[in-house]
């Protein structure tokens, strides 16, 4: 969905872009072409396009940004549970004291 956001934003940005070359192109071959009621048309949707881009593609980054960071808080506390069923055999096996243990186990809950 978060990367859909960014492809959608940036077909959207070359259609807008690519309808206003075309009629650029149409004013600079027909000089009296003047400022017709379908000419509004031709500028105003292309430019829409573009703006909704902008704004899909804002939203896209801002969903894939906030994506990551839960993955890095995720991976922190897999991380963390990991450490303390280590710091708890190490206990256990009497490797370190009781002291020691609370202290790590303070350490590592930060």
């Amino acid at each position: 969905m978060k990367t859909s956001l960014i492809i959608l934003a940036t077909i959207l940005f070359i259609v807008g872009i690519f309808l206003l070359a075309i009629r650029a192109f149409f004013s600079i071959k027909i000089p009296d072409l003047g400022f017709l009621d379908i000419d509004i048309i031709c500028i105003l949707i292309p430019v829409i396009l573009i703006i909704f881009g902008a704004i899909l593609f804002i939203l896209g980054i801002r969903t894939t940004d906030m994506h990551i960071k839960h993955e890095e808080v995720t991976k922190k506390d897999e991380i963390n549970e990991e450490a303390l069923k280590m710091l708890d055999t190490r206990f256990a096996k009497g490797e370190i004291t009781k002291e020691q243990y609370n202290d790590m186990k303070k350490e590592l809950k930060k």
